[in-house]
């Protein structure tokens, strides 16, 4: 017997990490959220179809098929296109939300955005273009449906003028 032991058998039973498997969960249900954390910078593209958390640095495109939520300490300076694109950072470019876009109090975003929803809050900074696509309007539309809908139940749609347009309505 020695004094430190050396000869006693070491265990055997401890698990080794395996490299490449995927890290145990403590729910299917849990949703999957890859996240740039604050202090970390990335170039390039970014894509995937898990929601995306920036709180880093992204210089680069954003393509998710999920959620993109920039976070009070995120800054993307790129095109961002996202099911969902929450901003309370700052976003330096395009954004393309196929369901919605929303700009928080804390958000900064220049450059232009396209989506069926949009939403920007007071006390949001938003230098650029807002164009709805989607569901009443989508790139192309004659605008037809609108401008029937503009005219409303008992008047005729000749009879009145394209909001914007600076032409008065006819009157007969």
């Amino acid at each position: 017997m020695s004094i430190f032991k050396r000869d006693a058998e070491l265990p055997t039973s401890s698990p080794r990490p395996t490299y490449g498997s995927p890290p145990p969960t403590a729910s299917s249900r849990e949703p999957v959220v890859t996240r740039v954390a604050r202090g970390t910078r990335i170039q390039g593209e970014v894509a995937g179809s898990t929601e995306l958390l920036i709180e880093g640095e992204v210089e680069g495109t954003v393509k998710v098929d999920s959620r993109v939520v920039i976070g009070s300490s995120g800054v993307v300076r790129g095109e961002v296109e996202a099911d969902e694109v929450l901003v309370g950072g700052t976003i330096l470019g395009d954004v393309r939300g196929r369901e919605r876009v929303e700009v928080g109090t804390s958000g900064r975003l220049e450059g232009d955005i396209a989506a069926p929803r949009v939403t920007i809050a007071e006390g949001a900074f938003f230098k650029g273009k807002v164009e709805m696509t989607g569901q009443r309007g989508s790139k192309g539309s004659s605008g037809s449906a609108e401008k029937a809908a503009e005219s409303g139940p008992g008047k005729r749609s000749e009879d009145s003028a394209e909001p914007g347009s600076g032409q008065k309505p006819s009157r007969s």
